[in-house]
């Protein structure tokens, strides 16, 4: 619970805290992610597909060493196996980041329909909120990330069979047997996917009297 507190609270945080009632335009786009985990590492792999042909996918395998400097509160003692929705969920943070390199800088505000096949994570990002430690964690760094790169995601829950693609990068299976181009991949930055970007606020005590000044002359 404090660490869910904590969350909302950086969240507050943020720039901006007036935003549209309506949603954004819908991006028509193809998005599956998908991750698998053991007691000695995690897999990730996901693309986006846009109407024009235009794909981009990422296909990782991160090693408990390499989780532990990443997610400081995951037990060393513990698989990584047990916080499976967590990275699941780290996968749909690499989801936006690969479609936010297919788009133009500076882009209008969008909203994009993102597929995965685990209940759990899914419920997390519709509630925007977790009693789970972990999956509170990158929960933050999704919010954020949403609110940085001006697009509004949903998560649609799909059966495993319908993300085989996904779930075959994940499991490491040779990205060209799926019917990716190497010229396509991306490396994500798992570091920055997991925290999120920096939060920037206007101090707390802001004195406008010369703006206020300047408008009244």
């Amino acid at each position: 619970s404090k660490h869910a507190l904590q969350m909302w609270l950086q969240i507050a945080l943020l720039p901006s805290p007036i935003c549209a009632l309506f949603k954004p335009p819908s991006l028509a786009c193809e998005a599956f992610a998908d991750a698998c985990a053991d007691a000695s590492g995690v897999g990730l792999g996901g693309f986006v597909r846009l109407p024009s042909g235009c794909t981009r996918f990422f296909q990782a395998r991160l090693s408990t060493e390499e989780l532990q400097p990443l997610f400081p509160w995951l037990p060393c003692d513990t698989s990584p196996q047990v916080f499976i929705a967590t990275w699941e969920l780290l996968a749909q943070c690499a989801l936006l980041w690969a479609l936010r390199s297919m788009l133009p800088v500076g882009h209008m505000p969008l909203h994009v329909t993102l597929r995965c096949d685990n209940a759990a994570a899914e419920a997390a990002s519709w509630k925007g909120l977790s009693m789970a430690q972990g999956l509170c964690s990158v929960l933050l760094a999704f919010t954020r990330w949403q609110h940085a790169w001006a697009l509004s995601a949903y998560i649609e829950h799909v059966p495993g069979f319908q993300n085989d693609l996904a779930d075959g990068l994940s499991r490491s299976v040779a990205s060209a047997s799926l019917g990716f181009q190497s010229s396509d991949r991306l490396s994500p930055d798992w570091q920055a996917l997991a925290h999120g970007p920096a939060v920037r606020s206007a101090p707390a005590e802001l004195d406008l009297s010369r703006f206020v000044k300047a408008l009244a002359r």
